[in-house]
């Protein structure tokens, strides 16, 4: 017979808006590659606070490169449109 499981879970999705200098920053940040910026980070200010959130730093990292590089690719080619 079958059984019917319930696990509840309770989650959320946050949107961050981010001016055009701030996610530059940010995707600047994520350049360095999530083993380097880890490494300098736990180096220079210890592991207390990140290591817990170590897998979500790396998805963070990932996501901003996979999203943003083509964001800023096409505004540079709407700015060159724009401006002639």
């Amino acid at each position: 017979m079958a059984k019917l499981l319930s696990t509840p879970q309770v989650t959320t999705t946050i949107t961050l808006v981010l001016s055009e200098e701030e996610a530059r920053a940010l995707l600047a940040l994520t350049e360095y590659g999530e083993d380097n910026f880890l490494r300098v980070f736990y180096n220079s200010l210890g592991t207390h606070h990140l290591s817990d959130h170590e897998a979500g730093l790396r998805s963070l990292f990932q996501s901003v490169d996979n999203y943003l590089h083509p964001i800023f690719n096409k505004l540079k080619k709407a700015r060159e449109v724009f401006n002639g």
